[in-house]
């Protein structure tokens, strides 16, 4: 199952949390970020 996460949302959580600066790659492309709940090790 995927979530979507629009970018303010992506954007706060990044700063809050600096490990998941990784998802800063999927919105060069979109506004959204979609993470795979199954495996959410799996950040991109």
């Amino acid at each position: 199952m995927n979530i979507q996460i629009e970018r303010a949302h992506v954007e706060a959580l990044m700063e809050r949390f600096p490990a998941h600066s990784g998802l800063a790659r999927q919105l060069r492309f979109s506004d959204r970020v979609e993470i795979d709940l199954a495996h959410p090790k799996n950040r991109s």
